[in-house]
């Protein structure tokens, strides 16, 4: 007989949250251009993905969660970069998928990429080599293509790109996802019992709903500055279940 057991897990959601404010000169003045209130509360939510996005990223590409001295985590590529033409990143990751199995008995399915490094995929000699009988490399077919050349069933290309000069200065841009890792691991999908890396959890609150994908969304008054104030909230934590489900590689000094 086999039995289905369970243990608790312990992990925490924090309030995260931003305000926009509609002036009444800019609801007069946006009035037959667009709804305010709408775009306003459209702007916060944006933010507070990014701002989701920005924690995910540093969640991930962690050398703390995946330390650089533990084999079975964590291996160090750099010497043959991913963004040399010539490097096996065929086999690179094909050792780290193999890894993911021996450490869970499941194999890795899913490879989480920044842009950059996407973009060194598609010089690189060897995956080239393998479409020599395609008349046309499209994107779609491209993606498509190297998820089945490097056996896996997904590829996330994380491309997210964020402003960190406060309003009134030069825009000072950088992307979210580093060009120096790439992690391969077993996603978790379907149901709760379902094995893998990890989820995005969150408190849905008394109501027990979401409002525009997030848990609370108010509007009060501000008297002083003749304004209402949109104020979009959620409650999220993100977990990494197992990190034996997933291994960092070091693909760029």
């Amino acid at each position: 007989r086999v039995h289905l057991g369970s243990e608790d897990k312990s992990y925490s959601t924090a309030d995260y949250g931003l305000e926009g404010k509609l002036t009444y000169v800019d609801r007069q003045n946006f009035m037959s251009d667009f709804n305010a209130e709408v775009e306003t509360v459209g702007v916060v939510k944006t933010q507070m993905l990014m701002a989701k996005e920005i924690r995910t990223a540093a969640a991930l590409f962690n050398t703390t969660t995946w330390p650089s001295g533990t084999a079975a985590l964590y291996t160090d590529v750099s010497s043959a970069p991913w963004d040399a033409a010539g490097s096996d990143a065929i086999g690179h990751v094909a050792a780290a998928v193999e890894q993911v199995r021996k450490n869970t008995g499941l194999r890795a399915d899913t490879m989480l990429i920044g842009p950059v490094t996407y973009n060194s995929l598609k010089l690189n000699t060897a995956i080239l080599g393998k479409f020599v009988a395609v008349p046309v490399l499209t994107p779609s077919i491209w993606r498509q293509y190297l998820a089945e050349l490097l056996e896996l069933t997904e590829i996330i290309v994380a491309d997210g790109v964020y402003n960190s000069a406060i309003e009134g200065q030069d825009a000072s841009m950088a992307d979210v996802w580093s060009d120096d890792y790439a992690l391969i691991f077993k996603k978790q999908r379907g149901s709760l019992s379902m094995p893998g890396l990890g989820r995005t959890v969150r408190w849905m609150g008394e109501s027990g709903s979401l409002v525009n994908g997030l848990d609370t969304v108010v509007q009060y008054r501000e008297e002083q500055t003749e304004s209402d104030i949109y104020r979009v909230r959620e409650y999220v934590g993100e977990l990494i279940c197992d990190a034996y489900f997933g291994h960092l590689l070091k693909v760029d000094a």
